[in-house]
């Protein structure tokens, strides 16, 4: 039967008693512990030693992260000079954490209660290159802790002061995973339930199309196969629009309320160039203002540019790009229409609607 293969990622001699007490630990658990000085680890005589450690924590099922007041040696790879350098060394066991991080290994932090302590002092005189730490042979360590908070997920951490604090703690956070792995069990059930549901609904929706068309066809056989065909343009066209709502241009679009989202889909098939972006959109929104907040993006923002090729490659359409010369013609376009005078009636008419919204809510 496969066991969960959990990697022990430490400095060694200062942290050799913790390691050991971890390998009975996670064997009580009916687990594979990972060691190096247990001969757990298959070193590739090609490649350096520290490679082969690396490819053993990316391969693991869990890594536990034991920090201590050792640094550690130097990772491989790396020029001499930067093994010199006290701002460019990196360890083995920083690096092994970064490769179990990047593939997505679940990682468990544990700092020794007294290196923790002194990290806070740390983090107030990082600049005071003077001050001796008496929990760490070098300030590396505070740093190696200070990259681990940077990360935005899956960096656990917690501190100890004896070899049962570290089991305590992982004990009921591979409980709470266990029963996490459990509950998702149970949600994919109802999910592939409801999937089936859904299945069969499409089904019974085919079938009544069909009836439907039959009895068209039978009831009155010169408009129906029109009937068919419009019915099913406005099928398609309304599967269409449920796949794009996603898209970030298409939500611009629909959000300003002035244009539905038939319609926001039907200017966006109209146009074939950036000269039909101005005329599909125009001849659909007809507030001014909304229409100068709808353009807006496309000269301001290489985001709403790349939404607006993303949505088109979803309809299908052929790749255009907005040139120095198109996107001029839209601000110029977008000038003269806030020195409309509609377009400042809209703007003091919102204006003042927001003054007596205020006035009413106090």
């Amino acid at each position: 039967m496969a066991k969960p293969r959990v990697f022990i990622s430490s400095t060694y001699y200062d942290l050799k008693h913790v390691r050991a007490s971890l390998e009975v630990f996670v064997e009580t658990l009916g687990y594979e512990p990972i060691l190096s000085e247990y001969g757990s680890i298959t070193y590739d005589p090609a490649q350096p030693l520290d490679e082969s450690c690396y490819r053993e924590a990316q391969s693991s099922d869990i890594l536990v992260l034991i920090i201590g007041g050792r640094y550690g040696s130097a990772a491989s790879n790396q020029t001499p000079i930067q093994k010199k350098r006290d701002e460019e060394f990196e360890s083995v066991t920083r690096r092994e954490f970064t490769r179990a991080h990047d593939a997505d290994i679940p990682v468990y932090v544990l700092i020794e209660s007294g290196v923790y302590s002194e990290y806070q002092t740390y983090l107030r005189n990082k600049d005071n290159e003077s001050i001796k730490y008496a929990h760490v042979d070098s300030s590396k360590v505070f740093s190696f802790i200070e990259f681990i908070f940077g990360k935005q997920r899956n960096n656990p951490v917690q501190s100890f002061e004896k070899g049962v604090d570290i089991e305590s703690w992982l004990r009921d956070q591979w409980a709470g995973l266990f029963q996490e792995l459990l509950r998702k069990r149970q949600d994919q059930s109802k999910f592939s339930d409801l999937a089936s549901q859904i299945r069969h609904l499409e089904a019974i929706n085919t079938t009544l199309k069909s009836y439907m068309e039959t009895v068209l066809e039978t009831v009155s056989p010169d408009k129906s196969s029109d009937i068919i065909e419009r019915e099913n343009k406005s099928l398609s066209k309304s599967q269409l629009v449920e796949a794009i709502r996603k898209n970030d241009w298409f939500d611009h679009l629909v959000s300003l309320g002035s244009i539905s989202q038939n319609d926001a889909l039907d200017a966006s098939l109209d146009i074939n160039s950036t000269s039909d972006v101005i005329p599909a959109y125009s001849s659909r929104i007809k507030n001014l203002r909304d229409l100068v907040y709808c353009l807006e993006p496309l000269v301001e923002f290489t985001e709403a540019r790349r939404a607006f090729y993303a949505l088109r490659a979803m309809l299908g359409q052929d790749r255009i790009r907005f040139t120095k010369k198109s996107l001029q013609e839209i601000s110029r376009f977008l000038e003269d229409k806030r020195k409309d005078k509609a377009y400042k009636e809209n703007i003091v008419s919102l204006s003042s609607s927001d003054d007596i919204t205020d006035d009413s809510e106090e």
